[in-house]
């Protein structure tokens, strides 16, 4: 069931999406990819105590659903996004009777020169981290003297998180580790690789992720300090 929430920094209402979970202690606060805000319900929790949370949160929300709108809005010439960490600017320019979108060592070709820079930069970004991720799963798998328990790998559009790994093996990340400084995308490798040890969140996972990334807490860290600014 959704409901509306006014929220008064956006002088605007909000689309709420309720999720129970019976498992969760606590309410929490999320706003999706199409800025809506989701609310997980605790158990012997209630839509209404849900809203009142929400609203004594209005400020936050209001920034984390700007941050969303920013990111889906049109790029200018000079934008500039994150690759492997480094903040890069995309830039526009004529070559051999047609624009391109320059970044990097990157030139893709646009049908225009008012095309949408974001959707060429994120499709590039995509086949990058197809081609990338997967190898570099691989070498950190062998390194950990997992190789033989890796079944598959996966390169996707999550919603929520950054990687998942199942009983099966089948290890899937999302395609914006491409965009992270490679010690914090490699941390979710570790992450992610160190469930097939333990299946779980158990202090002998932690252990095991200590053991292969020692810096774990600082990658953390970053993307707590910096999700807002990956696409």
């Amino acid at each position: 069931m959704a409901a509306l929430l006014r929220l008064p920094p956006l002088a605007e209402e909000v689309p709420v999406h309720f999720r129970a979970n019976r498992r969760s202690r606590k309410y929490i606060l999320k706003v999706g990819h199409d800025g809506s805000v989701r609310i997980t319900v605790p158990r012997f929790g209630s839509q209404r105590f849900a809203l009142d949370f929400a609203s004594q949160n209005a400020a936050w929300l209001a920034g984390e659903i700007a941050k969303v709108r920013r990111r889906g809005a049109p790029w200018a010439p000079g934008h500039e996004f994150l690759l492997h960490g480094t903040p890069t600017p995309v830039m526009v320019e004529e070559g051999e009777g047609r624009p391109y979108a320059v970044f990097g060592t990157f030139r893709l070709p646009l049908a225009s020169p008012d095309a949408d820079l974001r959707a060429a930069v994120v499709r590039e970004l995509r086949r990058l981290a197809a081609a990338e991720l997967p190898l570099r799963l691989t070498e950190r798998a062998l390194a950990m003297g997992l190789g033989e328990r890796v079944t598959r790998v996966t390169v996707r559009d999550q919603r929520s998180r950054w990687g998942s790994c199942s009983a099966r093996g089948v290890i899937s990340l999302n395609w914006r580790l491409i965009q992270m400084p490679r010690w914090v995308a490699d941390s979710i490798l570790i992450h992610e690789l160190s469930h097939l040890r333990e299946l779980n969140h158990s202090s002998r996972f932690w252990k095991a992720v200590a053991e292969s990334d020692p810096q774990w807490r600082e990658s953390e860290a970053w993307l707590h300090r910096h999700r807002g600014l990956l696409i």
